[in-house]
């Protein structure tokens, strides 16, 4: 798939990392607009339950504060009644990934992660000096990210073909849990 941006730019901010709140971000725009954040500047591990980050009413208030700065920031204007720009909580990986996430939407965490939400993050993975790069502990193998979540990883390929971010092209294999099975007698 061809990747498009909302605004434009890739680094909407014009940087790889701001600061809202005293808190370091990168606002990326590669098929979703995403604030990645740090989770241990938000006193977060980043392996917490949805419900755990939800019942933290200071926390969501305070992220809540840095989406709605980085979406001026972004060029989005007043967010406060949109759905983007999506904060995304990052930290290390512990399964065997590329890195973890927690991926709000943008008031409630989501129990996965949305595709277009997974290749903004996998693009924060190769982008020099993200929020994310702390965190990385060998070179991104563009074939193969694996973004760590709620409910299990995320797999997205990125391929570069001409200039960079024009060129990016992000692929991923999506599947489904069994639902049921069983036998059919066909008379």
């Amino acid at each position: 798939m061809r990747v498009v941006q909302k605004t434009g730019k890739l680094l909407p901010t014009g940087h790889a990392i701001d600061t809202f709140d005293g808190v370091e971000v990168s606002c990326i725009d590669m098929a979703m607009p995403i604030v990645l954040i740090d989770a241990p500047q938000l006193n977060k591990t980043g392996y917490e339950s949805a419900a755990q980050l939800e019942a933290d009413k200071a926390f969501m208030l305070r992220l809540e504060s840095i989406r709605r700065q980085a979406g001026l920031a972004m060029g989005l204007g007043d967010v406060s009644q949109k759905v983007i720009p999506k904060p995304v909580l990052v930290s290390p990986a512990i399964h065997g990934g590329t890195v973890n996430v927690r991926y709000f939407m943008p008031h409630k965490c989501h129990g996965a992660l949305a595709v277009t939400g997974a290749i903004a993050i996998a693009t924060g993975t190769i982008l020099e000096n993200s929020v994310i790069k702390r965190y990385l502990t060998k070179n991104v193998d563009m074939q193969h990210i694996s973004i760590e979540h709620l409910s299990g990883h995320f797999d997205v390929s990125l391929n570069q073909q001409g200039d960079f971010p024009e060129g990016l092209q992000a692929s991923i294999i999506r599947t489904a849990r069994k639902l049921f099975s069983g036998d059919v007698y066909v008379p």
